[in-house]
């Protein structure tokens, strides 16, 4: 049945063995075509890793690396020139605006709110200033500061 379907028939084994091996020649012809196509091929990656390289030489920061690195320099000396204008100023504003400040301070202070006709109250038992009415209870004894002096009292009634 295999007579049948091949294309070429061999009467011996040799003749066979020749049709199925390539010659010498043919052998020769493509060994040809691969070196031809791998020098081709090298070739180009060639051409390209240079042209790469050339790229790469025509960079700034690779043909004057010191050039990077003395403008990062100059704009740090000019931030820190900047700087310190920016603090001396500020300097400058707190000095001139230094008389206010004692005044300032002072009406911030607990006693010259008091003073102001404020008062603050504590729990005797325990010391907590008492923020809410509903944290009393009737009898609970309160100490009560003013601007000048200060009361003890006793809860009588929770509204």
């Amino acid at each position: 049945m295999s007579d049948l379907v091949a294309d070429v028939r061999a009467l011996t084994p040799t003749e066979a063995a020749q049709l199925v091996v390539p010659s010498s020649t043919e052998i020769a012809t493509i060994l040809h075509n691969l070196q031809v196509r791998l020098a081709s091929s090298l070739r180009g990656r060639a051409a390209e890793a240079r042209s790469r390289l050339e790229s790469l030489q025509q960079r700034r920061v690779l043909r004057l690396p010191w050039e990077r690195i003395h403008d990062l320099g100059r704009r740090l000396d000019e931030m820190e020139l900047r700087l310190r204008r920016a603090i001396r100023n500020r300097n400058k504003a707190h000095v001139i605006a230094s008389p206010a400040w004692p005044a300032r301070l002072e009406s911030l202070s607990p006693v010259a709110v008091l003073s102001r006709g404020y008062s603050m109250t504590e729990q005797v038992r325990n010391g907590q200033l008492v923020t809410n009415a509903a944290e009393l209870v009737i009898g609970d004894l309160l100490k009560t500061r003013f601007g000048k002096g200060q009361a003890i009292s006793r809860v009588e009634e929770v509204v």
